[in-house]
């Protein structure tokens, strides 16, 4: 039985993800910030096939995220690993506070570096194939008001890049990055806002969470994409090419 650890289970696209793991038979590990009591009642549904809830961990620090998994790893046969979990606060360049920036770099970089370090040293003594996905974001791509969010979103695609390169051939790592996607942390958006988007979307809507949950099932999935690794998947259904 493959195992997934999925961090940011509890939002919009990491729900998506749990699901859509979980029906394709992967057993799954659900990290997130919120408590486990909330955790269990988001996934009451499917909870035959989660593993195990780890809440309230503390993204924003990662030597108490790096606590969790040397208590967790050397247990656990991992073959997944979908680094989820972001942040977006602060302002604009002139805004912004080096708290905020700090902040982001952690949940956002720090973070998916001391995972995917613990997890290829799991995946290398068990001699699993494995596959490691990060979530990026277009604007580490092209840029965005809140520099803090684009520089980690942007250091993400070179952080997959790397461990691409010293890791095969049993663990992948490639990354996708979403344009706009239909979640909590984007529901405030107004209408003009959203026609704006799917104006300039060729594919004619903004993703739904599944959308792109199903490419990280794809890239999961050593039969399906096992000559895939460094990298990076374009899902903005077109989006980037009005920017």
């Amino acid at each position: 039985m493959n195992t997934a650890l999925v961090t940011g289970a509890s939002g919009g696209l990491g729900s998506a993800i749990v699901r859509v793991l979980a029906a394709k038979g992967y057993k799954i590990i659900a990290m997130d910030r919120v408590n486990k009591n909330e955790l269990e009642k988001k996934f009451i549904d499917i909870k035959n096939s989660i593993e195990l809830f780890l809440g309230e961990v503390n993204f924003a620090n990662p030597q108490e995220v790096q606590k969790t998994i040397f208590t967790l790893f050397p247990h656990k046969k991992l073959s997944v690993l979908v680094n989820n979990a972001g942040i977006s606060v602060g302002g604009n360049l002139i805004n912004s506070s080096i708290e905020d920036w700090n902040l982001m770099m952690n949940v956002n970089l720090t973070v998916p570096f001391i995972l995917s370090q613990a997890f290829t040293k799991n995946a290398q003594e068990f001699q699993i194939k494995s596959s490691i996905i990060n979530i990026s974001s277009m604007v580490g791509i092209i840029g965005a008001k809140k520099p803090g969010y684009a520089a980690s979103k942007a250091g993400i695609l070179g952080l997959t890049k790397s461990i691409a390169m010293q890791t095969g051939p049993n663990i992948r790592c490639n990354a996708i990055y979403p344009g706009a996607m239909e979640t909590p942390m984007t529901a405030d958006w107004n209408k003009e806002t959203r026609e704006k988007i799917i104006k300039n979307t060729p594919v004619g809507h903004i993703a739904q969470p599944e959308e792109i949950a199903q490419i990280v099932s794809f890239l999961a999935d050593d039969k399906q994409s096992g000559y895939l690794t460094g990298s990076i998947i374009n899902a903005t259904g077109g989006q980037y090419l009005g920017q």
